[in-house]
């Protein structure tokens, strides 16, 4: 179950819950409704998936962008924070694996392993003020962030979205 309580405590801790901070809660918890229904698609096809796991965890996946707005350096810093109010691993671990653009063309990322993972990491790929076709946002992140692994983003969240699309009827995705 999406832990809402927990989500507002983190909230107002780090100030998310002041008018400047809207955009960003926007982004998280329309990154928690897709990775919601995108679970609940794959629990109807018998597919298991923590649905609250993956809620909870994308609704506080940039959390960091509070301590380092401008830097890729927030999921660092995010997951610092998490470990810090002793939140599960679980959760932290989706957290770590949502990176999209900090990696540069000599590194490698940690690939999304499971499924709440992959949700997250999708539908943050997914959503962007509102509902975008991936394809789009993976442009439009490479364009802002010169020296990412475009390659690796491009097949990555490619290769998600056949699986999920695999599993899913393609009418019934919001993308």
């Amino acid at each position: 179950m999406f832990d809402k309580q927990l989500v507002g405590i983190l909230y107002n801790k780090v100030g998310l819950l002041s008018p400047g901070k809207i955009g960003l809660v926007n982004h998280m918890f329309g990154v928690s409704i897709v990775a919601g229904f995108l679970a609940r698609k794959l629990l109807d096809a018998d597919i298991s998936v923590n649905v609250g796991m993956a809620e909870t965890a994308a609704a506080i996946h940039d959390i960091g962008k509070v301590f380092d707005e401008g830097s890729p350096e927030h999921i660092i810093k995010g997951v610092e924070f998490l470990r810090e109010q002793g939140i599960d691993e679980g959760i932290i671990r989706i957290v770590e694996r949502h990176e999209v653009y900090s990696f540069k063309e000599n590194e490698t990322p940690p690939d999304p392993a499971t499924w709440e993972e992959k949700l997250v990491f999708l539908a943050d790929l997914s959503f962007s003020g509102n509902i975008v076709p991936i394809e789009e946002r993976v442009e439009d992140i490479i364009s802002r962030y010169p020296g990412i692994r475009k390659k690796w983003l491009r097949e990555k969240s490619q290769e998600i979205y056949s699986k999920i699309l695999a599993i899913v009827s393609p009418q019934t995705l919001p993308f």
